[in-house]
């Protein structure tokens, strides 16, 4: 869709377009704006028995790389099988951010 941006001050096709509040010198104004000024969300609904399955079989979702790193987490769970002895000692926490991010750490 090509609208106007009141923000950009240019027409152009934006795929998120919002409808808002924006200042200017003589007060504030309604008007669309593209999604270079605003971060769109997309909230995650899910329910509460899918969250706990995450955390419940979040072991069984690990995966032995990530990236072409090994995972120290991988090694700490399951031991060294799947994993080449030269990567072993290369092995880095790979699913760290992932595992705080979404609780799992009760489960590794």
């Amino acid at each position: 869709m090509k609208e106007l941006c009141v923000l950009c001050h240019k027409i152009h096709e934006a795929f998120n377009w919002k409808y808002g509040e924006y200042e200017t010198v003589e007060g504030l104004r309604w008007g669309w704006f593209c999604d270079k000024w605003y971060k769109p969300s997309h909230p995650e609904f899910v329910p509460q028995r899918i969250k706990d399955d995450r955390n419940k079989y979040a072991k069984s979702i690990m995966q032995p790389y990530r990236q072409g790193v090994a995972s120290q987490e991988y090694i700490d769970t399951y031991g060294t099988k799947r994993i080449n002895p030269k990567d072993v000692k290369k092995a880095k926490k790979v699913w760290t951010t992932d595992v705080l991010k979404n609780g799992w750490e009760r489960s590794i």
